[in-house]
């Protein structure tokens, strides 16, 4: 699995981001200290061929956490991707150490006209992977979708998901 992407919960200890990425690569979290998970949570990324690590809602991570996340990349040599709001800006420029690893950034803006009905045609297809065409991409969807997201991105990720496990 070249690529794995989590998405931590809420006030994210080391504990809690190990314990997501063992599960997300379905292995069983053990019990026992951070240092044995941890171990046991590098073995797993090295074992299944991780090249890289997307983190959603990174900002949820606690302040000490982000020396774990410096560890992955550096000792595993894993790309990773921290994903999150503003609020991830002013948490990685608290830690000089983090700042300097994770400075390149890419702002997603909101979407419009054509960028936004190839981002709806690539979901369906790509993402979604619906049986059925469920025509996303016709004027009235598009119209539809395009004033309850805003054209975010999030937004548009979040409704369609709901949408397609409603089918």
């Amino acid at each position: 699995m070249p690529v794995a992407y989590i998405q931590i919960p809420q006030e994210c200890g080391a504990k809690e981001l190990f314990g997501v990425i063992l599960e997300h690569l379905k292995y069983q979290v053990t019990k026992g200290t951070v240092a044995e998970i941890r171990d046991r949570t590098f073995r797993v990324l090295k074992g299944c061929g991780v090249e890289m690590l997307i983190v959603d809602e990174a900002d949820r991570l606690k302040p000490k956490t982000f020396a774990e996340v410096r560890d992955i990349f550096d000792k595993l040599e894993i790309a990773l991707i921290l994903v999150g709001t503003d609020r991830l800006d002013a948490v990685i420029k608290r830690d000089e150490q983090v700042y300097n690893r994770f400075r390149a950034c890419h702002r997603f803006g909101k979407m419009s006209g054509e960028d936004f009905r190839r981002t709806v045609d690539i979901w369906e297809k790509k993402v979604l992977q619906l049986s059925v065409a469920s025509n996303l991409s016709s004027k009235t969807m598009l119209k539809t979708l395009g004033e309850a997201t805003g054209g975010y991105i999030g937004l548009l990720d979040m409704i369609l998901r709901e949408a397609a496990i409603g089918l």
